[in-house]
């Protein structure tokens, strides 16, 4: 199962026009996909401490953080691919608004999608295209629209 995990809702309409259509992408793939949102604190620090409170037991999870390991398309693909093949679970967290502040524990992967800076909302759209990307590269069809 592939998890998001993302900090406060969805506010700005194009933002859920577009999570709609790539949810609606990652549907015919067959992707399965969960997504959650959990109610930030309006406090980076407060927030980090919370996910860490909640994921330190899980595997694999990898944080979207500007600290994190960037990859190309095909890399990411080669990184999602055990995953789907073979249905494990793999956590996608995002931070709200305020971003994050402080470490996480070692067992937690960072990635980052860019050298640029994105709003979260942003962020999490960027993150449903490389994941719809990604497994259209894993089942070696054509990517390029």
């Amino acid at each position: 199962m592939f998890i998001i995990i993302r900090i406060d809702k969805t506010r700005e309409p194009f933002v859920k026009t577009a999570e709609a259509h790539y949810v609606r992408l990652l549907k015919t793939l067959r992707l399965p996909l969960e997504i959650r949102t959990l109610k930030g604190n309006n406090d980076a620090k407060k927030d980090t401490a919370m996910i860490v409170q909640k994921f330190y037991e899980e595997q694999n999870v990898y944080i979207l953080s500007e600290r994190g390991r960037e990859y190309d398309s095909i890399s990411f693909s080669r990184l999602i691919a055990p995953y789907k093949e073979q249905n494990r679970d793999i956590h996608f967290i995002l931070s709200g608004p305020f971003g994050w502040s402080g470490d996480f524990p070692k067992n937690f992967k960072q990635l980052s999608l860019s050298k640029l800076t994105f709003t979260h909302e942003m962020s999490y759209i960027i993150l449903l295209e490389q994941l719809y990307r990604g497994i259209k590269i894993t089942k070696g069809q054509k990517y390029h629209y």
